[in-house]
């Protein structure tokens, strides 16, 4: 019988750190593997729908013995050192395989942008993936501490880090969704549409990527030369908060290559400036 989300089991569950978990960066954490092997473990990919249509991650080893559960994604910061809620997995399965490595599969991922991630003071001690916060069917320890985390969670009143935000999160407009939630799902066609818009203004630009906000035409690579070749910011120009629940079509004319500067500009107290009017030229 399908367990009531209020007394459903929890577990949390320690993965490497990334901004977007889409497969396109490395993911930072305390196994050796993972920074050398970005796109050959399932924590880079883990908040883009994947096969069946679900979300997939490992969990570590050993047998879960609960039909349902929420799972809660922890990653410490890489600088700050801090342990930080990163995503939630909804109606998560758990699948063990023969050398009894545990996945985790569910039908809807919410992830927490850079700088909005809530802190997660109370983990554990210990070896291993993962932490019960709350059990129905299984045995063993669970914490008290983590299972309040879960609650400030749901009801949104989990604090964020008090440190400034940080240069990653003027890339908010690639988490879409209901920004009252404070964490949103995360959408597959988003990575492949900025590669385009990126490979559009690459050929535009003669192998440049100059900012389009008029009067400012930043460009990385004249600037550092080769760490900078092929960065830029991939903007909205519709304000996301536009868009219905079930979401809108996006074309390449509807995004904007812009330095990260402007980006924020654009977006600075929450709103969606027009980026032809932005600057005073």
């Amino acid at each position: 019988m399908r367990t009531k989300s209020g007394n459903r089991a929890v577990l949390f569950v320690l993965i490497g750190w990334a901004r977007r978990y889409d497969g396109t960066e490395a993911v930072v954490g305390g196994h050796k593997y993972l920074p050398g092997h970005p796109k050959d473990n399932a924590e880079a990919n883990a908040f883009v729908r994947q096969r069946n249509d679900e979300f997939h991650c490992g969990a570590g080893r050993g047998e879960v013995h609960e039909d349902i559960l929420d799972a809660v994604f922890i990653a410490r910061h890489p600088t700050a050192r801090t342990y930080e809620v990163v995503a939630v997995y909804k109606d998560a399965k758990a699948h063990v395989a023969d050398d009894q490595w545990c996945t985790l599969s569910a039908p809807d991922a919410v992830l927490f942008p850079v700088g909005r991630r809530p802190e997660c003071a109370d983990w554990p001690a210990g070896q291993g993936m993962r932490r019960w916060a709350r059990r129905r069917q299984s045995k063993g320890p669970s914490h008290q501490a983590l299972l309040g985390t879960y609650r400030a969670i749901t009801n949104g009143s989990l604090s964020t880090p008090k440190r400034a935000a940080e240069s990653s999160d003027i890339e908010l407009e690639a988490f879409e969704g209901n920004l009252q939630r404070l964490f949103i799902i995360h959408r597959k066609r988003e990575a492949k549409l900025r590669a385009a818009k990126i490979r559009q203004a690459l050929e535009q630009g003669s192998g440049h990527l100059r900012c389009e906000v008029p009067g400012c035409g930043f460009d990385f690579l004249e600037t550092y030369g080769e760490i900078g070749r092929n960065y830029a910011v991939v903007h909205h120009t519709k304000p996301l908060a536009s868009l219905s629940r079930t979401g809108s079509k996006t074309s390449l004319d509807d995004l904007a290559v812009v330095c990260p500067n402007c980006h924020a500009m654009i977006h600075r107290d929450g709103q969606c400036r027009p980026i032809g009017s932005l600057l005073k030229v």
